[in-house]
């Protein structure tokens, strides 16, 4: 039967329950992930769709109206991105939806100056990537920030750059190019995230940042000079948004605040002058005309967001979205949108002499008289949702919401041909999909890195909403202090994989409403169908920091709300209004998702303790009863036998400290003697365990063996990584031991698991050693016959070269020159073949404690000992 044992994504078909779709996650040696199907409620299994370069099909969604249209959320790895691919005939046939869209984010552009061809391009939480050749190749500059804001290029040596981080109030800089990376500011803990920042033209040692603090929504401005930071805030109130500097006097600055006050200082920042006629816009960018600095150019943004909170006389004083100008160094102000470029969000602009570039979420707009009339200039485009713009020697760059970077040459010609480069793409997890509840041409889907898309053309289009404008830092759009809160898109990034997602659900009761879960960050709604969204106050200001892994609206009460997380399960009865911490019955606060099928009954799915159902009469969860023969066979591998718990660890300095290796679910840990469980598998692979050993000299290392080679932890299990370089895929590790007086050398043996567990002709297992801590391995397999599978090695404790071996059918061999070579060792045994059958536990061959005595367990004639 197919395999479907590491399904993360399943639907039913709405008419046709036998029907049933699994979105499958590809194991470590596999070539990718893969969507099966049964038509037998899911006694049997077919492959229908294999994505090219797939990680993992993260979600599967069928549309209620059309039940033959299928879609699927594809995870890729680095240089692949995210996909979503559909199925107009119940599975047969599949398509990528929009090749365009790659959930690729771009927040941040550059052009080297000097080296126009070197541009570097900033993913939001997914990396900053760096290109040689205008975007042919990207690569990821490893130790660069994660989520990077704004990126700087000193333009007197292009080898220094300044990447402010999205994520902490830091700068970060590289004096080689992008190759290596160390802080360069810190506001400091009552800062929460970098606003603004640019860099003095004449004198580059000097920068100016706008660090935004935490609660108050206001900034601090730092003048950073030699890489010492003063603060010259003044009496600026609000947060910064946008700055801008003279090329020619940078004495000369103006900061616009989120507050709609532009503010201007004629002496580096030494004071600050209101300009009194500004309109009352939020403003995203701001630019000086480098060749008449008396022109400014503000990108504003209107009462388009959270209008709503506003009176309508308020909602009157406040300006247009578009694009506005000043001649006059900011005294007076004019718009200058008209026709289809009128009342639109202008997220970034680039002033060229009398040149304009704007770049909106419906593509990029051009003017060549100074603002007097604009075109569209995106005919060519094929993803349209724009947030970011970087002119080079003869080009432009555009940085999408979704679709990575474009470029268009023969800019002085007026020539514009939009070009797809080769990314970035950084690594996209967990997508999500949902369709409409009444309209199937409108399509939401969430990832990370990338966060909230919407699509109102079935796919055609997709047009990013984490706030619907440039910031997801909460500084846009706030229309009055203390108003409603914008969304601050933040995720765990250390395994996007297991922990960064953004789980949401679509009200059936009124489609306009969503509820959007922000892992680590709280919940999140918006009720105009995700345009804008809110931060969920009544639950988040009581956790801040609550760790969502579901979010479902009933369907029968869309009043009421659920939330599942890593802290229990919420309820809200009134729309979210108030909230109740509905745990009693669980043993465990780790609840991973929901269902409410349509009889109203409540289910959670725990990591580790399995189902619960809500009981409403006693207020209590009730654990349902265990997958049956699940615990004993494995059914998706022909019925063979299974032993789920595989290894167990004590901790030798702290009894209570325990840790137990599963099948196929990974570790838990226990901090009480075993009285309750923790999953802890972060970082880890899709792999059961086959074995757990302490470092000698550490309990806080701790190395696992896998079916797919081993992973290490350093902390005590909190994070995971694989440590098997030299390794044979698919590689059972029964066994790993250490040499006594140097532990950084080790030994492994396995059982090859290839074709289901059954290996392969003459290769059935190996023996590996290692003499670098394990990062590393070699095969130490001179005299063994690799047709055996090896159960169990052993270091002798008082001669580390003596090694003790157990193998499938050859009894017991041994090596005197640490590996280099084997010779059985069975003499007094009537039985060579070992105490297991095979599949994921063995221990046949155990020392005892004072490491005098081997004993070995066989198949049929009992347990043997020697005196060694």
């Amino acid at each position: 039967r197919e395999s479907v044992d590491y399904t993360y994504s399943i639907v039913i078909d709405p008419e046709r329950p036998n029907i049933l779709y699994s979105g499958y996650n590809k194991k470590t040696f596999e070539t990718g992930a893969k969507i099966t199907k049964s038509t037998d409620y899911g006694e049997h299994w077919e492959v229908v769709f294999e994505p090219e370069k797939s990680q993992a099909v993260t979600s599967l969604a069928i549309d209620p109206h059309n039940p033959d249209k299928v879609y699927a959320g594809c995870t890729g790895g680095l240089g692949v991105g995210g996909r979503i691919y559909v199925s107009r005939d119940r599975g047969k046939r599949w398509a990528n939806l929009n090749p365009d869209f790659t959930f690729a984010t771009i927040h941040a552009l550059a052009v080297d100056p000097k080296s126009p061809e070197v541009v570097y391009a900033g993913a939001w939480d997914g990396g900053l990537y760096k290109t040689l050749d205008k975007g042919k190749n990207w690569h990821l500059l490893a130790h660069a920030p994660l989520s990077t804001s704004k990126i700087l290029i000193d333009p007197q040596n292009t080898d220094i750059l300044y990447a402010a981080d999205r994520i902490g109030p830091r700068v970060f800089t590289s004096k080689d190019g992008g190759k290596t990376w160390k802080e360069f500011f810190n506001a400091g803990p009552k800062y929460s995230a970098i606003t603004a920042m640019d860099i003095n033209p004449k004198e580059t040692s000097t920068l100016y940042v706008a660090a935004l603090g935490k609660g108050l929504l206001r900034s601090s401005l730092f003048k950073i000079e030699n890489e010492k930071p003063k603060d010259i805030t003044g009496y600026l109130t609000g947060a910064v948004i946008s700055m801008a500097i003279d090329k020619k006097n940078p004495e000369s600055i103006y900061l616009a605040l989120e507050d709609k006050h532009l503010y201007h200082s004629e002496n580096g920042g030494k004071t600050w002058n209101l300009i009194m006629n500004f309109p009352q816009v939020d403003i995203l960018d701001l630019k000086i005309n480098e060749e008449d600095s008396s022109i400014l150019y503000a990108a504003g943004v209107g009462p388009t967001l959270f209008a709503e909170d506003l009176s309508e006389e308020m909602r009157g004083k406040l300006g247009r979205s578009g694009i506005y100008k000043s001649t006059d160094k900011g005294q007076s102000w004019t718009y200058i949108g008209s026709g289809k470029f009128k009342d639109i969000i202008v997220k970034d602009l680039i002033v060229d002499k009398d040149n304009i570039f704007a770049a909106t979420e419906e593509g990029i707009f051009f003017s060549s008289d100074a603002g007097g009339s604009f075109k569209d200039i995106s005919e060519s485009l094929s993803f349209k949702d724009i947030g970011v713009l970087a002119k080079g020697e003869d080009s432009i760059y555009l940085g999408t919401y979704g679709g990575g970077v474009y470029r268009s040459d023969g800019i002085r010609k007026e020539r514009f041909y939009w070009k797809k480069t080769s990314g970035p793409r950084p690594n996209i997890s967990n997508i999500m999909i949902r369709v409409h509840p009444e309209d199937p041409k409108i399509l939401y889907a969430s990832s990370y890195p990338g966060g909230f898309f919407l699509s109102e053309d079935g796919g055609i289009s997709w047009h990013e909403r984490n706030l619907g404008s440039e910031s997801f830092m909460g500084i846009i759009g706030r229309p009055t202090a203390g108003a409603s809160q914008d969304i601050a898109l933040v995720a765990s990034a250390d395994d996007p994989g297991f922990r960064s997602y953004y789980p949401f659900d679509v009200s059936s009761h009124n489609p306009d409403i969503l509820y959007l879960g922000v892992y680590g960050a709280g919940l999140y709604r918006s009720s105009d169908g995700a345009n804008t969204w809110r931060e969920v106050l009544s639950l988040n200001e009581n956790y801040p920091s609550l760790r969502i892994t579901s979010v479902k609206i009933d369907e029968y009460n869309g009043q009421q709300i659920y939330i599942t997380s890593e802290e229990g399960v919420f309820v809200s009865p009134d729309n979210g209004l108030t909230w109740n911490l509905q745990n009693r019955g669980l043993p465990i606060k780790d609840v991973y998702s929901i269902l409410i099928p349509e009889d109203g009954e409540v289910y959670v799915g725990t990591r580790g303790y399995g189902v619960f159902r809500w009981e409403r009469r006693e207020n209590i969860w009730i654990q349902l009863s265990d997958f049956g023969n699940y615990g004993v066979l494995w059914p998706v591998w022909d019925n063979r036998p299974l032993y789920q718990y595989t290894s167990l660890l004590i901790d030798p300095g702290n009894n209570d400290i325990m840790y137990l290796g599963t099948f196929p679910a990974g570790i838990y840990k226990s901090i009480d003697g075993g009285r309750t469980w923790k999953e802890k598998n972060v970082g880890w692979t899709n792999d059961g365990v086959m074995s757990l050993t302490f470092h000698p000299q550490n309990s806080n290392i701790i190395f696992a063996g896998t079916y797919n080679g081993i992973n290490v932890s350093w902390d005590a299990v909190e994070h995971w990584q694989r440590w098997d370089k030299g390794w044979p895929a698919e590689q059972w590790v029964f066994s790993i031991d250490f040499d006594p007086q140097n532990p950084d050398i080790m030994y492994a043996a396995s059982k090859n698991g290839a074709n289901m567990g059954r290996g392969e002709e003459d290769f059935h297992g190996t023996v590996m050693k290692s003499t670098d801590g394990g990062r590393s391995w070699f095969e130490i397999t001179n005299g063994l016959n690799k047709n055996n599978e090896f159960y169990k090695i052993i270091v002798d404790r008082f001669i580390p070269d003596r090694l003790y071996l157990a193998t499938q059918g050859d009894g017991v061999f041994i090596s005197k020159d640490a590996g280099a070579s084997w010779k059985p060792w069975n003499k007094g045994l009537t039985n060579l073949t070992a105490g297991t059958n095979g599949n994921n536990v063995t221990n046949t061959l155990q020392l005892s404690v004072d490491g005098r005595v081997l004993y070995f367990g066989t198949a049929g004639s009992g347990v043997f000992r020697t005196q060694i």
